[in-house]
């Protein structure tokens, strides 16, 4: 917000950083109402089609759970090495 107020413009600025909070605020709400599990197989299917390219889509659903997987771990031991 500061770069977008000393480059930019100020409305300019807050409507970046509006946007961001918003996604932030829809994709939580996303993971805490959704399974997982239901939103691997939507990645999945949604990925089928650029298996033409070379994209492998059961790789790609497998780094994403695995990514939220850990993100509770990484956490804990984040707030472990601060204390």
């Amino acid at each position: 917000l500061i770069i977008y107020a000393v480059f930019y413009e100020l409305p300019e600025g807050l409507k970046i950083v509006t946007r961001f909070t918003v996604l932030i605020l829809f994709s939580s709400l996303l993971m805490l109402t959704t399974r997982t599990s239901v939103m691997i197989d939507a990645l999945e299917s949604f990925l089928k089609p650029l298996s033409c390219i070379g994209v492998d889509p059961s790789k790609c659903s497998l780094a994403l759970s695995l990514t939220i997987r850990f993100i509770p771990l990484i956490i804990k031991i984040f707030n472990e090495v601060r204390i």
